[in-house]
């Protein structure tokens, strides 16, 4: 091989390690990755399992009661259900 020699040699293996720790940081990343998923996919079911955890039973009839009377009035049917739970619950 014309034109090949120990530099050539040497540059050649410093790339090779150069590729092959880059490869190693992109299997991290990739793991990485997939962790962070993970956490991202569980977010809305323990968000969702905290909120009704908060709310009372109480408080999600009013709301079925709100949802369902604002969908059968259409816009003033928020307006009534806002009154009736604000009668409801003693609140002036």
């Amino acid at each position: 091989m014309d034109g090949f020699n120990d530099d050539d040699r040497l540059r050649s293996i410093e790339t090779a390690a150069r590729i092959e720790a880059m490869s190693a940081r992109l299997d991290f990343l990739a793991r990485s990755q997939q962790v962070s998923l993970r956490r991202l996919r569980r977010l809305p079911d323990l968000t969702a399992t905290a909120i009704v955890a908060a709310v009372s039973k109480r408080v999600l009839i009013f709301l079925g009661i709100g949802i369902a009377l604002g969908s059968a009035l259409g816009g003033a049917g928020v307006e009534v259900a806002r009154k009736l739970v604000a009668i409801a619950l003693g609140v002036k």
